[in-house]
């Protein structure tokens, strides 16, 4: 079991986690880490993630999931935001991708 206590009280929207990745949203934006079973250490990967992209922050996202994909061995992450922006994480290379609009998609198809 392993407790993450975080400052305010934004609520966690969405969060998912396997084998040493976790994934968190709230109100503000969604954070990364990674945790270490044998040194029981947390490092968090989100300014990583952001540096090696130019952002500022992860956008808040709705719905979150961590996974692997048959035949690799680096994790995943994929995150839809409340105006269904979809975004995919590489945790090897740390490249975020917007690889869908469905808001976009949805008022063309009106």
């Amino acid at each position: 079991m392993l407790r993450i206590d975080k400052k305010g009280d934004f609520g966690i929207t969405c969060f998912d986690c396997l084998e040493k990745l976790i994934v968190y949203s709230d109100g503000i934006d969604t954070q990364v880490l990674s945790f270490d079973l044998a040194e029981l250490s947390v490092t968090k990967l989100t300014k990583k993630i952001c540096n090696a992209n130019n952002l500022s922050s992860l956008p808040p996202c709705t719905w979150v999931k961590v996974f692997k994909p048959e035949n690799e061995s680096s994790l995943k992450i994929i995150m839809i935001s409340s105006d269904l922006k979809v975004s995919f994480i590489d945790i090897s290379t740390l490249k975020l991708e917007h690889i869908a609009d469905f808001a976009k998609i949805q008022s063309q198809s009106q």
